[in-house]
């Protein structure tokens, strides 16, 4: 890419087109995470969860490197990390406190009900 200038890069069509879907997939996935929360009175179910905590991983590191070589924290890029760091943070509380748990993991935890903590144990 001869000629080419990192700011150019960093806001070619297909990089914010690749943030933004990393973006809503994290924003949804969350919001799926907290519709089943609310809706189902069991607090285990056959999916883990935890899986969107790299999804979260990789989108917060994805908009600080387009932060980063834009010089600004401003944008779809700040926009992405944030929605991703405050997955993560919910991915970890929702885990942490019970709220949905895969159910091997729930069986293997004592059965806990939401918001009890005693079986928990981080591996």
């Amino acid at each position: 890419m001869k000629g080419t200038r990192m700011s150019e890069i960093t806001q070619h069509p297909a990089g914010l087109a690749g943030t933004a879907a990393i973006a809503a997939a994290s924003l949804f996935g969350t919001l799926g995470v907290l519709m089943r929360i609310l809706i189902e009175p069991v607090n285990h179910t056959g999916l883990d969860v935890r899986w969107m905590w790299w999804l979260y991983a990789l989108g917060a590191v994805a908009g600080a490197v387009q932060c980063l070589m834009r010089r600004r924290f401003s944008g779809l890029p700040a926009l992405l990390t944030l929605v991703c760091l405050g997955g993560l943070i919910f991915g970890v509380v929702v885990d942490h406190w019970n709220l949905l748990v895969e159910h091997d993991e729930w069986c293997r935890r004592g059965m806990p009900s939401r918001w009890d903590t005693a079986g928990y144990a981080p591996r």
